[in-house]
């Protein structure tokens, strides 16, 4: 059920454009002790994820690099595509036949959710998959 927690909880949080505050560890410093303000430090974190992105890493390379988690990675994406960042994503999709067919399923369902896309294709297919794939359809919706 994880996945379907964070998704919800995801989804709220980006509709009401709360801060990601997923990369806050335990041992990170207190607010205070924190000298640039939290909205640039936000933007920097983001700015690092679209640089490594447009050097053609994949997902998990970003999250090594950067020592953070994939899903993380991909709500980074999440959020600059929606901030109106065109990205390079095609080196990120899954292979032409599962891209189609998630295509197929958020034309049926529609694309404001996940979970009947997911539900429609069946468990093979990963949120990420469906994130990172719905970015990509958006955008290229854009630029017809």
């Amino acid at each position: 059920y994880g996945d379907r927690f964070v998704a919800a909880i995801r989804s709220y949080a980006e509709a009401r454009e709360l801060p990601d505050r997923t990369e806050e560890s335990a041992g990170a410093a207190p607010a205070a002790a924190r000298r640039e303000p939290e909205e640039r430090r936000a933007s920097s974190t983001y700015e690092q994820t679209r640089q490594l992105l447009v050097e053609g890493l994949a997902i998990n390379q970003i999250a090594r690099q950067r020592n953070i988690g994939e899903k993380t990675i991909v709500g980074h994406i999440e959020r600059l595509a929606a901030q109106g960042e065109k990205l390079r994503l095609d080196h990120l999709l899954p292979t032409p036949e599962r891209t189609q067919r998630i295509r197929e399923a958020f034309d049926v369902c529609g694309y404001d959710f996940l979970k009947p896309a997911w539900e429609y294709l069946g468990t093979e297919y990963s949120y990420d998959e469906l994130r990172l794939t719905r970015i990509y359809l958006k955008q290229e919706a854009e630029q017809e």
